[in-house]
Protein backbone atom coordinates (compact mmCIF):
# COMPACT_ATOMS: atom_id res chain seq x y z
CA UNK A 1 0.00 0.00 0.00
CA UNK A 2 1.36 3.23 -0.97
CA UNK A 3 1.65 6.28 1.81
CA UNK A 4 -1.31 8.14 0.14
CA UNK A 5 -3.59 5.00 0.85
CA UNK A 6 -1.72 4.74 4.14
CA UNK A 7 -2.60 7.84 5.45
CA UNK A 8 -6.06 7.56 4.14
CA UNK A 9 -6.97 4.01 6.06
CA UNK A 10 -5.44 5.53 8.82
CA UNK A 11 -7.57 8.59 9.33
CA UNK A 12 -10.23 6.76 8.13
CA UNK A 13 -10.06 4.43 11.29
CA UNK A 14 -9.59 7.37 13.32
CA UNK A 15 -12.90 9.24 11.80
CA UNK A 16 -14.92 6.72 12.68
CA UNK A 17 -13.86 6.41 15.90
CA UNK A 18 -14.84 9.46 16.38
CA UNK A 19 -18.65 9.26 14.99
CA UNK A 20 -18.36 5.91 17.24
CA UNK A 21 -18.20 8.49 20.27
CA UNK A 22 -21.09 10.02 19.54
CA UNK A 23 -24.67 9.14 21.27
CA UNK A 24 -26.94 8.12 18.42
CA UNK A 25 -29.01 11.08 16.75
CA UNK A 26 -32.93 11.22 15.33
CA UNK A 27 -33.50 12.19 11.77
CA UNK A 28 -34.28 15.85 13.07
CA UNK A 29 -31.60 16.04 15.62
CA UNK A 30 -29.69 15.46 12.51
CA UNK A 31 -31.35 17.96 10.32
CA UNK A 32 -30.67 20.65 12.87
CA UNK A 33 -27.36 19.73 13.31
CA UNK A 34 -26.80 19.92 9.47
CA UNK A 35 -28.31 23.40 9.29
CA UNK A 36 -26.38 24.99 11.85
CA UNK A 37 -23.52 23.57 10.76
CA UNK A 38 -24.28 24.79 6.55
CA UNK A 39 -25.12 28.48 8.18
CA UNK A 40 -21.60 28.32 10.14
CA UNK A 41 -20.15 27.16 6.85
CA UNK A 42 -21.82 30.38 4.64
CA UNK A 43 -20.95 32.59 7.24
CA UNK A 44 -17.45 31.68 7.02
CA UNK A 45 -17.30 31.66 3.31
CA UNK A 46 -19.38 35.34 3.30
CA UNK A 47 -16.25 36.85 5.13
CA UNK A 48 -13.60 34.89 3.12
CA UNK A 49 -14.33 32.21 0.26
CA UNK A 50 -10.90 30.65 0.93
CA UNK A 51 -10.58 27.22 2.33
CA UNK A 52 -7.19 28.29 3.79
CA UNK A 53 -8.42 31.70 5.24
CA UNK A 54 -9.07 30.25 8.80
CA UNK A 55 -6.09 29.81 9.76
CA UNK A 56 -4.86 32.99 8.06
CA UNK A 57 -6.83 34.80 10.32
CA UNK A 58 -6.15 32.89 13.36
CA UNK A 59 -2.89 33.48 12.99
CA UNK A 60 -1.34 30.63 11.83
CA UNK A 61 -0.26 31.44 8.36
CA UNK A 62 -0.15 34.53 6.37
CA UNK A 63 -1.82 35.50 3.45
CA UNK A 64 0.31 34.47 -0.02
CA UNK A 65 3.10 32.68 2.21
CA UNK A 66 1.61 29.90 3.22
CA UNK A 67 3.62 26.75 1.08
CA UNK A 68 5.37 25.49 4.08
CA UNK A 69 2.53 24.43 5.66
CA UNK A 70 0.26 23.27 3.19
CA UNK A 71 1.22 19.86 3.47
CA UNK A 72 -1.51 19.41 6.54
CA UNK A 73 -4.50 19.47 4.39
CA UNK A 74 -2.90 16.41 2.68
CA UNK A 75 -4.51 13.71 5.00
CA UNK A 76 -8.25 15.72 5.17
CA UNK A 77 -7.90 15.00 0.63
CA UNK A 78 -6.21 11.45 0.50
CA UNK A 79 -8.91 10.29 3.71
CA UNK A 80 -11.74 11.41 1.19
CA UNK A 81 -10.22 9.10 -1.30
CA UNK A 82 -9.61 6.39 0.19
CA UNK A 83 -12.68 6.36 1.85
CA UNK A 84 -13.94 7.00 -1.51
CA UNK A 85 -12.40 3.42 -2.52
CA UNK A 86 -13.64 1.71 0.06
CA UNK A 87 -17.68 3.04 -0.47
CA UNK A 88 -16.98 5.04 2.86
CA UNK A 89 -16.93 9.00 1.19
CA UNK A 90 -20.86 9.10 1.67
CA UNK A 91 -20.41 9.65 5.23
CA UNK A 92 -17.99 12.41 4.71
CA UNK A 93 -20.84 15.05 4.22
CA UNK A 94 -21.14 18.89 6.10
CA UNK A 95 -22.39 16.75 9.15
CA UNK A 96 -19.55 15.01 10.07
CA UNK A 97 -16.92 17.71 8.61
CA UNK A 98 -15.66 18.28 12.26
CA UNK A 99 -14.78 14.87 13.13
CA UNK A 100 -13.06 14.70 9.68
CA UNK A 101 -10.79 17.83 10.61
CA UNK A 102 -10.21 16.55 14.06
CA UNK A 103 -8.81 12.82 12.64
CA UNK A 104 -6.76 14.64 9.72
CA UNK A 105 -5.25 17.00 11.31
CA UNK A 106 -4.65 14.67 14.83
CA UNK A 107 -2.71 12.89 11.97
CA UNK A 108 -0.40 15.57 11.57
CA UNK A 109 -0.22 16.73 14.66
CA UNK A 110 0.88 13.04 15.99
CA UNK A 111 3.76 12.88 13.12
CA UNK A 112 5.33 15.96 12.19
CA UNK A 113 7.59 17.96 14.97
CA UNK A 114 7.82 21.16 12.16
CA UNK A 115 4.30 21.80 12.48
CA UNK A 116 4.55 21.75 16.49
CA UNK A 117 7.93 23.95 15.55
CA UNK A 118 5.46 26.14 13.53
CA UNK A 119 3.25 26.61 15.91
CA UNK A 120 5.28 27.58 18.98
CA UNK A 121 6.63 29.78 16.51
CA UNK A 122 3.89 31.41 15.97
CA UNK A 123 2.24 31.54 19.23
CA UNK A 124 -0.45 29.16 18.86
CA UNK A 125 -1.60 26.43 20.14
CA UNK A 126 -2.56 22.80 19.12
CA UNK A 127 -6.52 23.73 19.79
CA UNK A 128 -6.05 26.87 17.65
CA UNK A 129 -4.98 24.73 14.90
CA UNK A 130 -8.08 22.23 15.44
CA UNK A 131 -9.97 25.23 15.28
CA UNK A 132 -9.08 26.91 11.82
CA UNK A 133 -9.29 22.75 9.84
CA UNK A 134 -12.60 22.63 11.52
CA UNK A 135 -14.01 26.08 9.76
CA UNK A 136 -11.43 25.21 6.88
CA UNK A 137 -13.49 21.90 6.82
CA UNK A 138 -16.93 23.49 7.19
CA UNK A 139 -16.28 25.19 4.47
CA UNK A 140 -14.68 22.70 1.61
CA UNK A 141 -18.15 20.70 2.77
CA UNK A 142 -20.63 23.72 1.83
CA UNK A 143 -18.75 23.86 -1.63
CA UNK A 144 -19.11 19.94 -2.28
CA UNK A 145 -23.14 20.45 -0.79
CA UNK A 146 -23.91 23.07 -3.60
CA UNK A 147 -21.83 21.70 -6.24
CA UNK A 148 -23.37 18.33 -5.25
CA UNK A 149 -26.88 19.89 -5.85
CA UNK A 150 -27.89 19.82 -1.91
CA UNK A 151 -30.17 21.99 -1.56
CA UNK A 152 -29.54 24.93 0.61
CA UNK A 153 -31.83 27.63 1.77
CA UNK A 154 -31.92 30.80 -0.38
CA UNK A 155 -29.09 32.99 2.20
CA UNK A 156 -26.82 30.32 2.47
CA UNK A 157 -27.12 29.20 -1.20
CA UNK A 158 -26.31 33.29 -2.45
CA UNK A 159 -23.33 33.01 0.20
CA UNK A 160 -22.09 30.02 -1.13
CA UNK A 161 -22.30 30.79 -4.97
CA UNK A 162 -20.81 34.16 -4.32
CA UNK A 163 -17.74 31.83 -2.76
CA UNK A 164 -18.25 30.01 -5.85
CA UNK A 165 -17.60 32.75 -8.55
CA UNK A 166 -14.95 34.33 -6.93
CA UNK A 167 -13.00 30.85 -6.36
CA UNK A 168 -13.78 30.39 -10.29
CA UNK A 169 -12.46 34.37 -10.75
CA UNK A 170 -9.18 33.65 -9.07
CA UNK A 171 -8.91 30.37 -10.77
CA UNK A 172 -10.13 30.42 -14.30
CA UNK A 173 -8.58 33.21 -17.05
CA UNK A 174 -11.89 32.71 -18.97
CA UNK A 175 -14.18 33.89 -16.23
CA UNK A 176 -11.14 36.94 -15.13
CA UNK A 177 -11.59 38.06 -18.55
CA UNK A 178 -15.36 37.78 -18.66
CA UNK A 179 -15.30 40.09 -15.38
CA UNK A 180 -12.57 42.40 -16.72
CA UNK A 181 -14.30 43.35 -19.98
CA UNK A 182 -18.07 43.33 -17.88
CA UNK A 183 -16.09 46.18 -16.45
CA UNK A 184 -17.01 44.72 -12.51
CA UNK A 185 -14.83 45.27 -10.04
CA UNK A 186 -14.19 41.98 -8.25
CA UNK A 187 -14.78 44.03 -4.93
CA UNK A 188 -18.07 44.73 -5.88
CA UNK A 189 -19.72 40.87 -4.63
CA UNK A 190 -23.05 42.08 -5.43
CA UNK A 191 -21.81 42.87 -9.35
CA UNK A 192 -20.07 39.09 -9.04
CA UNK A 193 -22.93 37.87 -8.05
CA UNK A 194 -25.34 39.37 -10.70
CA UNK A 195 -22.97 38.02 -13.60
CA UNK A 196 -22.59 34.61 -11.85
CA UNK A 197 -26.31 33.94 -11.74
CA UNK A 198 -27.38 35.15 -14.98
CA UNK A 199 -24.37 33.27 -16.19
CA UNK A 200 -25.59 30.39 -14.41
CA UNK A 201 -22.28 29.80 -13.22
CA UNK A 202 -23.30 27.80 -10.31
CA UNK A 203 -25.29 25.52 -12.60
CA UNK A 204 -22.65 25.43 -15.34
CA UNK A 205 -19.79 23.90 -12.44
CA UNK A 206 -22.60 21.60 -11.10
CA UNK A 207 -23.13 20.08 -14.55
CA UNK A 208 -19.03 19.55 -15.44
CA UNK A 209 -18.38 18.07 -11.67
CA UNK A 210 -21.58 15.75 -11.95
CA UNK A 211 -19.50 12.52 -12.22
CA UNK A 212 -16.59 13.73 -9.65
CA UNK A 213 -17.45 11.87 -6.82
CA UNK A 214 -15.48 14.37 -4.63
CA UNK A 215 -18.65 16.55 -4.98
CA UNK A 216 -21.22 13.95 -5.74
CA UNK A 217 -20.77 12.18 -2.24
CA UNK A 218 -24.37 11.96 -1.76
CA UNK A 219 -25.07 9.80 -4.31
CA UNK A 220 -25.81 6.18 -3.66
CA UNK A 221 -25.30 4.98 -6.70
CA UNK A 222 -21.74 5.91 -8.18
CA UNK A 223 -20.53 4.45 -11.37
CA UNK A 224 -18.23 1.60 -11.01
CA UNK A 225 -15.68 3.61 -14.13
CA UNK A 226 -15.51 6.74 -11.92
CA UNK A 227 -12.73 7.89 -10.20
CA UNK A 228 -11.62 10.41 -7.52
CA UNK A 229 -8.77 12.96 -6.92
CA UNK A 230 -9.60 15.21 -4.41
CA UNK A 231 -6.69 17.12 -4.31
CA UNK A 232 -7.21 17.98 -7.95
CA UNK A 233 -11.15 18.49 -7.34
CA UNK A 234 -10.23 21.00 -4.23
CA UNK A 235 -8.07 23.05 -6.57
CA UNK A 236 -10.94 24.00 -9.17
CA UNK A 237 -9.14 22.04 -12.25
CA UNK A 238 -12.82 21.72 -13.63
CA UNK A 239 -13.42 25.37 -14.33
CA UNK A 240 -10.05 25.12 -17.00
CA UNK A 241 -12.28 21.84 -18.36
CA UNK A 242 -13.43 22.56 -22.45
CA UNK A 243 -16.78 21.44 -20.97
CA UNK A 244 -16.84 24.52 -18.50
CA UNK A 245 -15.54 27.27 -21.26
CA UNK A 246 -17.99 25.79 -24.06
CA UNK A 247 -21.01 26.46 -21.45
CA UNK A 248 -19.91 30.42 -20.42
CA UNK A 249 -19.67 31.04 -24.04
CA UNK A 250 -22.83 29.87 -24.46
CA UNK A 251 -24.53 31.45 -21.85
CA UNK A 252 -22.70 34.75 -22.50
CA UNK A 253 -23.97 34.57 -26.14
CA UNK A 254 -27.27 34.10 -25.32
CA UNK A 255 -27.70 36.57 -22.23
CA UNK A 256 -24.85 38.96 -23.17
CA UNK A 257 -24.28 39.10 -26.83
CA UNK A 258 -22.56 42.62 -26.36
CA UNK A 259 -20.01 41.02 -23.53
CA UNK A 260 -19.79 37.46 -25.75
CA UNK A 261 -18.42 39.47 -28.29
CA UNK A 262 -15.75 41.98 -26.45
CA UNK A 263 -14.51 38.77 -24.82
CA UNK A 264 -13.92 36.95 -27.83
CA UNK A 265 -12.15 39.61 -29.33
CA UNK A 266 -9.60 39.92 -26.63
CA UNK A 267 -8.62 36.25 -26.73
CA UNK A 268 -7.48 36.33 -30.30
CA UNK A 269 -5.86 39.95 -30.41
Amino acid sequence: MNTKNNVGESVLASFKEKLGEKPLQSTFQRKIKTYARTMQASNLIAENFQVTMPLVSRGIMERGRNTSILHIFQPNLWVQDFAYEKGDLGIMTIETAIERADASINYKLERSRSLWGHLKKRGKTDEDLRQAMREASLIESAYCMRLGGVDLNKENERKVDVGIALRTVRNNSLFQTVINQGGIDVNDLTAILQISEELDLTGIIKEVVKNDPYFQRRKTIINEQQTINSTESVRVEYSKSEAFARQIFEKMAKKHPSLFTKVAQSMVN
